[in-house]
């Protein structure tokens, strides 16, 4: 019936003589609709901003497929606003819109809005475990923010430059970024942003003042109600207390770091939690808790296509499986981590 009811409207609006007034005030509003929910993400009004967007999900991808075709370069900006909201509800459909986006608005667009909508793609791009395209995303965002003078999205591009270049074990590269990243950051003197920049420093920054960073960062993320950065702040935390062979810590840290997470909704933060939470039972000799933990979380993968966690999913399944005296499964386990990903349920 409200199919139905859709289509007869769409019919009269397409001999409408008003019709393109009508499409560019349908558009505007759900421009002004992302850029008032992304002015409340990581604060402590987040779930007002994920609800508004959530009512609205239809109409945004509505106004957004209209403008690619119409008006490309605010395409582009509502793509970029979008971005952080379909990270957090691991929408599948996120990398294809900042994309098409991006090919639309070509390099006319403002430096800015296109440094933005690269910097949603690295995330993405991550969480897929593609890094080396993540990579390039990154120091193309970096590269735009420098030319339209960001210092804060400066700071957002060389923090993720950090963690890259951690991942990839570069350690000094890793403690460079951080440090230039941390400089940006306080010279852009935006609060929300100074607080993310220094989580990555006492994870990714140089070891010595990796505790008064996190001292720091926990302070600047409470305040703001950036759940979601400080419980990724734990839970790096944690995963870095493991590398020091000190899980009783790294327990402690992960039970901080889901009190925080119990605060928000971010499937791929519960991912990244659950992974850690794995890996810190399996080390402590809790392997049904340990099983439970990386099982769960390859549920999420697989509903998130979160590929980056499906790989450590399986890898810790794999080790659970082998101490327990069965190496022919572990085995299957290990080349299935190194076929193709997990499929997504949404995908």
């Amino acid at each position: 019936m409200l199919e139905t009811i859709k289509e007869y409207a769409l019919e009269r609006l397409a001999i409408d003589p008003q019709r393109e007034q009508v499409e560019q005030r349908y558009f505007e509003h759900y421009l002004q609709l992302a850029e008032q929910a992304w002015d409340l993400l990581s604060t402590h009004d987040e779930h007002c901003g994920l609800a508004a967007l959530d009512l609205d999900v239809d109409n945004l991808r509505a106004a957004l497929q209209w403008a690619i075709k119409r008006q490309p370069g605010k395409a582009l900006r509502l793509a970029g606003r979008l971005g952080p909201y379909w990270f957090i509800r691991g929408d599948p459909e996120a990398l294809p819109w900042l994309d098409a986006a991006l090919d639309a608005a070509g390099e006319q667009a403002p430096a800015a809005d296109r440094a933005q909508a690269q910097l949603q793609r690295q995330g993405l791009l991550f969480a897929r475990h593609q890094e080396e395209a993540a990579r390039d995303a990154v120091e193309k965002a970096l590269a735009l923010f420098e030319q339209a003078g960001d210092h804060a999205g400066m700071a957002e591009a060389l923090s993720n430059l950090a963690a890259l270049a951690s991942y990839d074990a570069e350690p000094d590269q890793a403690s460079s970024y951080m440090e230039t990243a941390c400089r940006e950051a306080r010279l852009a003197d935006v609060h929300g942003v100074l607080g993310r920049t220094v989580a990555m420093s006492a994870v990714f920054g140089p070891p010595a003042e990796r505790a008064q960073a996190q001292e720091e960062a926990t302070t600047l993320l409470a305040e703001a109600g950036d759940y979601r950065n400080l419980a990724l702040l734990y839970s790096n935390s944690a995963y870095a207390a493991l590398l020091e062979d000190q899980p009783s810590r790294a327990m402690h840290l992960l039970d901080l770091a889901r009190r925080a997470a119990s605060r928000i909704d971010s499937p791929f933060m519960s991912m990244i939690i659950l992974g850690n939470l794995g890996l810190a039972e399996l080390f402590t000799g809790n392997l049904s808790r340990a099983r439970q933990a990386f099982q769960d979380q390859l549920r999420l993968c697989q509903g998130h296509a979160f590929h980056m966690g499906a790989d450590e999913g399986l890898t810790g399944l794999a080790a659970i499986t082998a101490r327990g005296g069965d190496p022919k499964r572990a085995a299957n386990l290990v080349r299935r981590r190194t076929r193709d990903r997990l499929p997504s349920r949404r995908a």
